[in-house]
């Protein structure tokens, strides 16, 4: 899976801080639900 959250923070001009680098535990939760749903949603063939 590819990791968004390094290429948002550099995509949006008005991104000026890494909130998931601060909160590094949030952050993982997060991905690994967003994998979870992506598997449901677009089931790999």
């Amino acid at each position: 899976m590819m990791d968004f959250r390094r290429t948002r923070l550099c995509a949006g001009p008005g991104e000026k801080s890494d909130i998931a680098g601060q909160h590094r535990d949030v952050a993982e939760k997060l991905d690994k639900a967003y994998d979870v749903w992506w598997a449901e949603v677009v089931p790999c063939t």
